[in-house]
């Protein structure tokens, strides 16, 4: 059964533990295509869910905002 764009972003903040993920650490969690998580963790940073801390050419870096969980 295909999910929803609600139980994905649900499923995308519920894989923070109290670390910093990066989008492949997500997505292999939450069994996702990475553009897919790409694109929901943009929508939740707009939405000031989690907060990118660090971001290279290849990599960025992602935390939950407190009160989110």
């Amino acid at each position: 059964m295909k999910r929803n764009y609600q139980t994905i972003r649900e499923e995308i903040l519920e894989s923070f533990d109290g670390s910093k993920k990066t989008i492949n650490e997500i997505a292999k969690l939450i069994h996702a295509d990475w553009r897919t998580v790409r694109h929901h963790l943009e929508w939740l940073e707009r939405n000031k869910k989690v907060e990118m801390v660090w971001k290279n050419k290849r990599l960025r870096l992602y935390k939950l905002l407190q009160g989110w969980l």
